[in-house]
This record gives structure tokens, C-alpha cells and sequence, in this order.
């Protein structure tokens, strides 16, 4: 019992690392919640959640052994999350400010958010290392849910680091040009956190 604590404790300290670093989804709430607040970015955050389970139980029940013997299919997902990015990043780069009535913006919502953990090289990288590294998959189905219960709920308070950082900075963005700033700065970031990915 002890070994096994040792073990989860060992899930727990990686995916919270995981989803407390800088990258895509991390980069995307804290833009979503200084530009909308954080009641309206709480939808991409449910996404990133409920995309993430999904995909660390299929990936944790063989989806992972799929792209070890295809790797070519790895690059397609690297250029697609790529390409999907390049359209989240013009989005937050073009959202007006929440008083400006004349184009108002639309934060991420729910079920882009769910798509983009699908296409999100990051997140593949991650949840690959942590099932061929950490979770013993190959003692039976029981690890790939107690796997993927324990790094959602490390998402949890990683990702919410990220939506009250947002809050925080929103104070700093009230004025039109501090918005227009902070949103292309905030693009930026979103498109270089997927170089390292991208080019490894």
C-alpha cells in the first residue's frame, strides 16, 4: 500500500507540473480571463478538463501504442494543433475590449476548447510520458482511470493558477490600447509556447 501511495503521489507531482507550466492551454485562459473575465472563461476551462479525460483514457486504453508504431500520424497532429492554434491565437489577438459594444468578443467556448486538447501536441507529449513512464498501464484498466482521475484533478488548481492570474491582469488592460497590447502580446506567447513542440 505504501508503494502504491508512493506511486499516485508520483502522478500527482508530474501532472501538476504538467498543467501548471506555461503552454497552450494555460496561455489561452489567461488571455480568455483578463479579456472576458472569469465567469466567461470558466467554459474553456470545463473544455480543457473534459477533453482531457477523454483523451488520457483513450490514449491510456491503446491509443498511445497507435502512434508509437505510426509517427508519421504524430506530425500530422503537431500541424493541425498548429494550424487550429494559429486561428486561436488571431481570435484573442482581435477580441475588443468587453466595454466596446461595436465588435464584442466571444471567449473560446466549452466545446472548442474539448477539440483543441485533441490537437494539442502539448498535451500528447504529456499524457505519452506519463503513461509509458508513470502509470502501469499493463496491470490492467483500473491504472488508466486512477491515472486519469489523478491528473485531471492536478489540472484543476494548474489551470486555475492561470484563469485568477487573468483576473489579476485584467485590472492592468482597462484602456483600449493596454487591451489591444496585452491581446497581440498574449497571441504571441500562444504561438511560441508551441514552438518547443513543434520543432522537437
Amino acid at each position: 500500500m505504501a508503494v502504491e501511495i508512493g506511486l499516485i503521489a508520483s502522478f500527482a507531482v508530474f501532472a501538476f507540473t504538467m498543467s501548471a507550466s506555461p503552454g497552450p492551454n494555460n496561455t489561452v485562459l489567461l488571455a480568455q480571463s483578463a479579456q472576458h473575465g472569469v465567469r466567461r472563461a470558466l467554459p474553456y476551462f470545463g473544455g480543457i478538463l473534459v477533453g482531457m479525460a477523454l483523451l488520457l483514457t483513450v490514449f491510456g486504453s491503446g491509443l498511445g501504442a497507435v502512434f508509437l508504431a505510426a509517427p508519421w500520424l504524430m506530425e500530422i497532429l503537431r500541424w493541425a494543433g498548429f494550424a487550429y492554434l494559429l486561428y486561436l491565437a488571431w481570435r484573442i489577438a482581435m477580441a475588443a475590449p468587453p466595454e466596446d459594444s461595436t465588435t464584442p468578443a466571444k471567449p473560446v467556448g466549452f466545446f472548442a476548447s474539448v477539440a483543441f486538447q485533441w490537437l494539442n501536441p502539448k498535451a500528447w507529449v504529456a499524457i505519452g510520458v506519463y503513461f509509458t513512464s508513470y502509470v502501469p498501464v499493463d496491470q490492467g484498466f483500473s491504472w488508466v482511470l486512477l491515472g486519469t482521475v489523478v491528473f485531471v484533478a492536478m489540472i484543476v488548481p494548474g489551470a486555475a493558477l492561470w484563469l485568477f492570474a487573468g483576473r489579476a491582469l485584467a485590472r492592468l488592460v482597462r484602456s483600449f490600447k493596454a487591451h489591444r497590447v496585452f491581446s497581440i502580446a498574449m497571441a504571441i506567447a500562444l504561438v511560441l509556447s508551441m514552438l518547443p513542440v513543434l520543432f522537437s
